[in-house]
């Protein structure tokens, strides 16, 4: 008799996730989804691991191997535990029942032909604009095109899964595309929203190499898509008018202020020379630079096109600030 195979396991487990390291984030955000809430914490840390090893975070697991491994009178730490970054290195932490945040509303971001971002979806009959930009990383000026909202009149908190629908077009028949979305502040700078750096940093940030768009409906959320990354079903672009639609997922935890600006960015890689002192990582050193020098690629709103950076808002919590408790 076959058995079936099992899609939780007995074992309690603690799960740590980076905020906007994309290779190894998502990980810990789907194994929640299969396992038992009950013996299960998420952790959602500072934007990268690096400064994961602390005092606060290592009081974390303490607390887990205590409740688990020495007696349940030991408290338990909470089931989803946020460290919600405010930007110039201030965070609070968040304590949640459950991921996504109860009470999470999903807010559409709408690309204009002007380059603004507005959570109202341009008119019926709008004009097609086209934006093309090189598909090489720029060492200095602007890479790719950007888009940028009003200032914002309250604050908002975001934590969850974004998903970035964009239009995208290339005279190669694929397109590497980087979606950084940034927090500018009233004097024009970039937030830095590591809790451990005070250089700018994204807000949040996602890449996907167009070919690889195919998607598993039965797997795919509206906010997180599920990539099948299948050999057979790659998808090349077939000239300079084949426009396809993608949706790019991101992650983020943080705080834009009121007064600040949302700003994304639609690149080819995650270089943005135009945010002074920004290091973005080489990932292309890691899959391989697939464009000549005169590949063009297009980005696509307006008209028919009604493209948005879908992005979850939460209810505002201050709960421990600078501090995991």
């Amino acid at each position: 008799m076959e058995s079936k195979p099992e899609t939780s396991a007995e074992i309690p487990c603690f799960l740590a996730a980076s905020q906007i390291f994309m290779i190894h984030g998502r990980g810990a955000y789907e194994a929640w989804m299969v396992r038992r809430p009950d013996n299960t914490h998420l952790q959602l840390v500072d934007s990268d691991y690096y400064s994961w090893p602390s005092q606060e975070a290592a009081g974390k697991v303490l607390e887990f191997l205590n409740h688990y491994l020495k007696t349940e009178a030991c408290p338990a730490p909470e089931r989803v535990g946020i460290q919600m970054r405010l930007g110039n290195q201030r965070w609070n932490w968040r304590k949640e029942p459950n991921w996504p945040v109860p009470g999470t509303e999903y807010i559409k971001w709408h690309f204009r032909h002007e380059q603004s971002l507005a959570t109202t979806p341009p008119a019926l009959g709008s004009s097609d604009a086209r934006f093309s930009y090189s598909a090489q990383k720029r060492l200095t000026g602007d890479n790719g095109v950007s888009f940028q909202s009003l200032p914002f009149e309250e604050d908002v908190e975001m934590a969850g899964h974004l998903a970035a629908t964009l239009c995208i077009s290339s005279t190669a028949p694929d397109a590497d595309v980087v979606v950084l979305a940034w927090a500018i502040d009233e004097h024009g700078r970039a937030v830095a929203y590591g809790a451990n750096s005070n250089e700018p940093e994204p807000l949040a940030k996602g890449f996907l190499r167009v070919s690889h768009r195919k998607t598993n409906p039965e797997q795919s959320l509206p906010w997180r898509p599920w990539y099948t990354h299948l050999q057979n079903d790659l998808m090349p672009l077939q000239g300079p008018g084949d426009v396809v639609e993608i949706t790019v997922e991101i992650m983020p935890a943080a705080r834009v202020r009121k007064g600040w600006i949302l700003r994304v960015d639609i690149c080819p890689s995650e270089n943005q020379p135009n945010i002074p002192e920004y290091n973005g990582p080489s990932m292309r050193l890691w899959y391989g630079e697939t464009h000549s020098q005169s590949t063009l690629d297009t980005l696509h709103v307006g008209g028919k096109r009604t493209k948005f950076i879908m992005c979850p808002v939460v209810p505002r919590s201050e709960d421990y600030p600078g501090c995991i408790t």
